[in-house]
């Protein structure tokens, strides 16, 4: 497995964590009734992020660290 397989499967591993707290949090705020929909919308926001973080690794392309100017 190449070092870039390795940080796509991180990312990817990292995903499914976050995904897996994201759905904790909407359950229980919505069990609680606490309004925690920003943390549920922001978890499932990072989720997204490092899922394509993991397709970009895969890929062999360079995940952006800065914005380009």
């Amino acid at each position: 497995m190449t070092s870039k397989e390795k940080q796509a499967e991180a990312y990817l591993k990292e995903a499914e964590l976050t995904l897996k707290s994201t759905k904790a949090i909407f359950h229980t705020s919505s069990e609680n009734g606490d309004q925690l929909w920003a943390q549920v919308i922001k978890n499932g926001y990072d989720a997204i992020e490092q899922a394509a973080s993991a397709a970009i690794a895969q890929s062999e392309e360079e995940t952006p660290t800065t914005p380009p100017g």
